[in-house]
């Protein structure tokens, strides 16, 4: 009896010895391979990836407004026609000129003195609170500029007011100071930085209220037209999601003073043979205004030097 007794403490004991051993040991394994754990990573700097192994990563800044730019454009109604004008007559008077004026101030001025003829180009359909048409007092000029910002190509915008009323020298020298000046020294390149800082849910209303509710922050902060170039030969723009009523693409010059012209309407506005006209108004001032201007500054300013 007495050693049948001590058996079941015996066996007991190893049981409890094997359950130790069995659930023991892998705990403690576990937390011996248990990998270190690793520090956060810093915030990516312009949209840059969080690591090298994440395929995601946020949306920089130029890009952001971009996709506001983008969202409002869907919800206008911008159809697109290009025609090709021969500006050799304008081209022989700017070459004469010197310094010459560049294109960009050329066919700016060129839409504003349109927009005398024509008040449409001064027009913006707004939805909200109701329906309605604005038609802006005086032209303002929006600048589609691509500008090298933090070692990227960034497409930057700003207003010119009171284009018409402006020489082409002045104009031209706003243009060459928004596509040389540093981007911080731009009103309207740092508002386009400090706006998209903002999260989206913050951001949008902003826009939507400028855009579709008040004409004259419409016309204040993204003009009555745009003008940009597409400096690429044997190409065209096909689609643009632009929230602006009337936008003018144009394209490089011939060797036989031909040149594609892009015009991007908002057929709430305007229909097809509308447009045409505009362009028409557009041709003729650029052949009769734009000319007399660049032949009385050559004259103003005298023959030019060789070798300057």
């Amino acid at each position: 009896m007495r050693g049948g007794a001590e058996r079941p403490a015996v066996r007991y004991s190893i049981a409890t010895r094997r359950i130790n051993d069995l659930y023991a040991q892998p705990v403690v394994a576990l937390r011996l391979e248990a990998p270190a754990r690793r520090s956060p990573a810093t915030p990516p700097k312009l949209g840059r990836p969080v690591s090298q192994h994440s395929r995601w990563w946020s949306v920089p800044l130029h890009r952001r407004w971009m996709n506001d730019v983008v969202h409002f454009g869907k919800k206008s109604h911008v159809v697109a026609g290009n025609w090709t004008i021969n500006v050799a007559p304008v081209a022989a008077a700017r070459k004469a000129r010197h310094p010459p004026i560049g294109w960009g101030a050329i066919w700016v001025k060129a839409v504003a003195l349109a927009c005398r003829k024509w008040p449409e180009l001064r027009t913006a359909y707004l939805p909200f609170p109701w329906p309605r048409m604005y038609q802006h007092p005086y032209a303002i000029a929006t600048m589609v500029v691509e500008r090298e910002w933090n070692g990227r190509p960034a497409v930057f915008f700003d207003q010119i007011k009171y284009p018409d009323s402006l020489s082409l020298q002045e104009i031209d020298g706003i243009l060459r100071g928004l596509k040389r000046r540093p981007v911080d020294d731009v009103g309207g390149y740092r508002r386009l930085i400090r706006f998209s800082r903002l999260p989206w849910i913050v951001r949008r209303p902003l826009w939507s209220f400028a855009l579709q509710w008040s004409g004259w922050l419409r016309s204040q902060y993204f003009g009555t037209y745009s003008v940009h170039s597409f400096p690429v030969r044997r190409a065209e723009v096909m689609q643009s999601t632009t929230p602006i009523s009337f936008s003018l693409i144009y394209g490089l010059l011939n060797p036989d003073g031909e040149v594609l012209v892009q015009l991007l309407m908002d057929h709430r506005i305007v229909d097809g043979l509308t447009s045409h006209r505009i362009m028409l108004a557009i041709e003729a001032a650029m052949k009769e205004d734009i000319i007399a201007e660049l032949a009385a500054a050559d004259q103003s300013c005298g023959p030019a030097i060789p070798g300057e």
